[in-house]
């Protein structure tokens, strides 16, 4: 029996077929996507639709396509195996409208037309489903009524693999989710070929790396370009890793001259020459060599020696302005925890003495990632990749502006040396642009020319709706689950189904308690980092702005206890303006949490959920005496309404991105409370949320408590020491707990993080 996968709901945009028909891999960001085999799924005709019903349904397919201008197009594709193109549909309301279509013999056939829209008003969004029912018979339903397509069954239909065009929603369906399911964070299968080093591997050990930002550049024959790359960078990161690959233009020793005032600067010799991507470099993945892309990225990150890295192209010219805020907002230089930026630039074309940027640029890269956490790129058979488990793990971060102008050439030689994937739509338009240029001396309309690299506009020019549109595809694909094949059931669990709901970890903790911090980076705090969970400590620091600094989130406040809520505040915001989390959870530095257990927890339908109850009848509250730093204070009694229930802070409570918006508009209530987590529920409870107890099946207990004879608890707060606390993970949750729950997942579970399927891109290369 094979794998079965439940249908899935996607975003796919911008891919183009061949000129023989068959569909190209998509940008090269979005890989090939596999053969897509749709659950069969009994269900009856829902009441209203029109046309036959043949039977019961056993397999559907839905799709919304989009069209916003009239050169716009929407298209759905069947297809074998064999190449042929059982059914393709192509919307396109402003010439013509739905057309219905199949490739037969490497020939399309006759169209037909299915629908127009109302003259003058097309709809910009239509629907197309296609069903098939256990006769055998398949009905295409669209705005103006149905199809019956005749010319296949549905037993072929179910093996094809279906491609899209354009802006094309694929209809959601009802998929699995379970705490089993979300182990996947565990599995260390790479998504691709592995091709990394010792000398990589030794880096993700504790100590090894320095705190700082380091710019990866690699290089061959960027004469033109090297100087102006590297000057444009300096100052603004920690060290600049050059590497030259064989070059024959002097490349190299123009980076070797500029050490001599770009300190941070550090070159390397790489003198094997590698195979291009396409077919030359599958060649040498397929058959298991090492002189690969992929090789050569992990023994250029081998010599950095800093946290953080950006992967930086020797024909890149920063836009400074933009580069150094977005260095700023993230924190790139200080930060120690697992992420991936996502940022991009403008294509800037020239002959030599003119200078034309193309206003519609796509790149569509996560371009900055952590080396501590192991990050590395792995082969597939056209190129190289950041292993996509880093991705899916990593705390996904967004930069929208231009960050850097990428150089062509129009003189020819552009793909000499880097070499194009045809089957890359952007790869493909470049080597048209350059071609057309050299013929007529013609651009595209959308370029417009500059004075210099330097244009005081460049740094507003905004970056292109495509582009915008795929970082919102990237943002939804790594931040859903990814694919997972269950061995025992044989089922196939879609990827982009299931959202990850991801949250980070805020531990609210002092200065003076640097002991406790120490045993929870060393005990449940390494458990975050193993699944991929971020999480910082909260820690007052007066007079400076918030800055993440390792794992320490400083912000500008007291670090005293009558500022717990200020402290709070503070992360809030800078989860909803830095971060791009779902949900934020809340806990003291006096707990023990094990966040294997919490993977069964339920939060997601809520907006305010905790570990527990806190509130009564007792109207007064004075759990602040004799701990704050205005003695005053312990004279002051703090009152609460009397029966006004909350979730106590020491149980830890996690908020939606609502409750938090809700919080930051009353920033100054939230600062004026001594309790954090009374003044959190009092304003959320005004505004119709309440708290929700409980984390589904999973709860937080004291450590008063029996805890140890408790079922389904996940977090023990109020620990009395830094030692106890120690003592409480050992039998709490273990120190091999990693281990048993990836064990447990590996056993019966495969994650599939990559969509290229290597055997259709086999065939494709005829390798």
């Amino acid at each position: 029996m094979e794998p079965v996968e439940v249908p899935r709901r996607s975003l796919l945009t911008a891919v183009t077929p061949a000129k023989d028909g068959a569909p190209a891999t998509g940008l090269r960001a979005l890989p090939l996507l596999p053969a897509l085999t749709p659950a069969g799924r009994r269900s009856r005709v829902p009441p209203g639709r029109s046309g036959r019903v043949f039977g019961e349904l056993r397999m559907r397919w839905s799709f919304d396509l989009t069209c916003r201008d009239a050169d716009a197009t929407a298209k759905v594709n069947f297809q074998e195996r064999a190449g042929e193109i059982l059914i393709h549909v192509d919307y396109r309301p402003f010439r013509g409208g739905l057309i219905l279509n199949r490739l037969t013999g490497g020939e399309w056939q006759e169209e037909k037309l299915l629908w127009t829209p109302k003259e003058g008003n097309p709809a910009d969004t239509i629907n197309v489903t296609v069903e098939t029912f256990e006769s055998g018979r398949i009905v295409l339903r669209h705005p103006g009524g149905t199809e019956n397509v005749d010319w296949t069954d549905a037993h072929t239909l179910g093996t094809c693999r279906i491609w899209l065009e354009g802006t094309v929603v694929r209809g959601a369906e009802a998929a699995e989710d379970s705490a089993e399911l979300r182990g996947w964070r565990l599995y260390e299968k790479p998504s691709g070929f592995p091709c990394g080093n010792a000398k990589l591997r030794a880096k993700s050990e504790p100590g090894v790396l320095e705190p700082g930002l380091s710019f990866i550049i690699r290089a061959r024959n960027e004469a033109r370009t090297v100087e102006a790359c590297i000057r444009s960078i300096a100052g603004l990161g920690d060290e600049i890793v050059f590497v030259d690959n064989a070059s024959e233009d002097g490349t190299g020793l123009i980076a070797e001259k500029l050490k001599s005032g770009i300190f941070e600067l550090k070159t390397f010799s790489y003198p094997h020459r590698l195979p291009k991507v396409g077919a030359a470099h599958a060649r040498e993945v397929l058959s298991g060599g090492s002189n690969t892309l992929g090789h050569f990225y992990n023994w250029c990150l081998a010599q950095s020696g800093r946290m953080n890295f950006v992967k930086w192209d020797a024909d890149y010219i920063a836009i400074r302005q933009n580069l150094a805020e977005m260095i700023g907002l993230y924190s790139l230089r200080t930060r120690a925890d697992n992420f991936a930026l996502w940022f991009s630039g403008l294509e800037v074309y020239t002959d030599g003495s003119r200078l034309w940027v193309d206003r519609e640029s796509r790149h569509a890269e996560f371009r900055a990632f952590s080396l501590q956490h192991g990050t590395q790129w792995v082969n597939l058979p056209p190129w190289e990749e950041i292993d996509q488990r880093s991705l899916y793990r990593a705390q996904k971060l967004f930069y929208r502006k231009p960050v850097y102008l990428e150089i062509f050439r129009l003189d020819g030689t552009e793909f000499d040396d880097r070499g194009l994937f045809t089957e890359d739509r952007r790869d493909a338009e470049r080597q048209e642009i350059v071609a057309t240029f050299r013929k007529s001396g013609r651009l595209p309309e959308r370029f417009r020319e500059i004075a210099s690299l330097t244009d005081a506009g460049l740094a507003e020019t905004p970056l292109s709706a495509q582009e915008i549109e795929l970082s919102h595809h990237f943002d939804k694909r790594f931040r859903a689950r990814p694919k997972i094949h269950a061995r025992k059931t044989k089922t196939l669990h879609p990827a982009e189904a299931v959202p990850q709901n991801e949250y980070a970890v805020f531990i609210l903790s002092c200065q003076k308690n640097a002991d406790r911090q120490r045993v929870i980076r060393e005990s449940w705090g390494h458990d975050l980092d193993r699944l991929g969970i971020p999480h910082y400590f909260i820690i007052g620091r007066p007079a400076q702005p918030t800055q993440l600094i390792g794992d320490v989130l400083y912000v500008n406040c007291p670090d005293s206890y009558e500022f717990l809520a200020s402290k709070v505040l503070a992360a809030i915001e800078y989860s909803m303006s830095v971060m791009n989390v779902d949900y934020f959870m809340k806990i003291d530095d006096d707990c023990v949490f094990d966040p294997y257990r919490f993977q069964a927890a339920e939060y997601s339908k809520y907006d305010y959920v905790g570990g527990g109850f806190a509130g009564g009848d007792n109207a007064g509250i004075d759990w602040h005496l004799g701990k704050c730093h205005n003695e005053q204070l312990d004279l002051v009694p703090y009152f609460r309404e009397p029966g006004f229930n909350w979730v106590g802070g020491q149980y830890g409570y996690m908020l939606s991105r609502k409750a938090r918006y809700l919080l930051v508009k009353q920033a100054d209530r939230m600062r004026s409370s001594l309790y954090e987590d009374y003044i959190v529920a009092r304003i959320l409870a005004e505004r119709g949320i309440e708290p929700v107890f409980s984390f589904g099946s999973q709860r937080s207990a004291l450590y008063s408590d029996q805890w140890d004879e408790m079922s389904n608890v996940c977090l023990i707060s109020d620990v009395p020491s830094a030692a106890k606390m120690r003592e409480v993970y050992r039998k709490f949750v273990g120190e091999d707990a990693g281990d048993r729950w990836a064990w447990e997942f590996t056993g019966s579970h495969e994650a599939i993080w990559d969509w290229m399927d290597i055997e259709a891109v086999r065939q494709k290369l005829g390798v």
